[in-house]
């Protein structure tokens, strides 16, 4: 039975869930999300997946994504003084500035993802899914992961 609607806060978890990670917050302070969150659900902070990929906890809360239209303004000149105008479109994209509001924890890759590593994490064998799974069941908890379109594995509460 789901806790009364006052015992709950941020978009739902129940109240004796850890705090949320609110942006601005420091490097030690970002730790401290980072392993209140993977001791709620009983996950590690980190982990690496068969062939080497590292992937960090990335926990519920909020920040700022984008630009302002004054950074996009300096971003283009730049890459205008530059001669690189083909990424007109893409300085562009990044704006407006909005806040982002995460209601789920992830796990996102600690680096970008080599060609090397993307052709061999897209065969069943090797998927970060069946890793995450593998994680669960030994840990003997209910939780479990979905795939979302852009690739991330997000944990069902």
């Amino acid at each position: 039975m789901p806790a009364p609607v006052e015992a709950r806060f941020f978009h739902g978890w129940p109240a004796d869930a850890p705090a949320p990670a609110i942006a601005p917050f420091n490097t030690e302070q970002a730790q401290q999300h980072h392993e209140a969150w993977a001791a709620h659900f009983k996950l590690p902070v980190e982990f690496t997946n068969s062939i080497g990929m590292k992937f960090r906890l990335f926990p519920p809360g909020e920040f700022l994504m984008g630009s302002t239209p004054e950074e996009t303004k300096a971003d283009l000149k730049v890459a205008t003084g530059l001669g690189v105008t083909w990424v007109r479109e893409e300085i562009e994209s990044e704006a407006p500035r909005h806040r982002v509001v995460l209601t789920k924890p992830n796990y996102v890759g600690v680096t970008e993802v080599t060609q090397t590593q993307y052709e061999r994490v897209k065969t069943p064998e090797a998927t970060l899914y069946a890793s995450l799974l593998r994680q669960i069941r030994d840990k003997g908890t209910d939780a479990t992961f979905r795939k979302t379109g852009c690739g991330l594995f997000v944990l069902n509460r």
